[in-house]
């Protein structure tokens, strides 16, 4: 996939959980806990930045924090 902006191919970064909800003085991290969290694939262009996301598919797939820390433990 092309980035909108700048045409440039952007990275699949994979999928990621997202927080719902909303921080309220008086709620606190309270509406957090009731609304969850929803599913979506990350994609980032590397040339300007722009970060694209989409609801993500039933098959479970590795995220991007996972990812992250395999990498990390490869590295050391």
């Amino acid at each position: 996939m092309n980035c909108l902006r700048c045409g440039e191919a952007m990275e699949d970064l994979g999928c990621e959980e997202i927080q719902l909800g909303h921080y309220g003085i008086f709620s606190g991290h309270l509406s957090n806990l009731f609304s969850g969290a929803m599913e979506v694939r990350i994609f980032s262009c590397p040339g300007c930045g722009k970060l694209e996301f989409f609801k993500a598919g039933l098959e479970k797939e590795e995220s991007f924090s996972e990812r992250v820390k395999k990498n990390k433990m490869e590295d050391e």
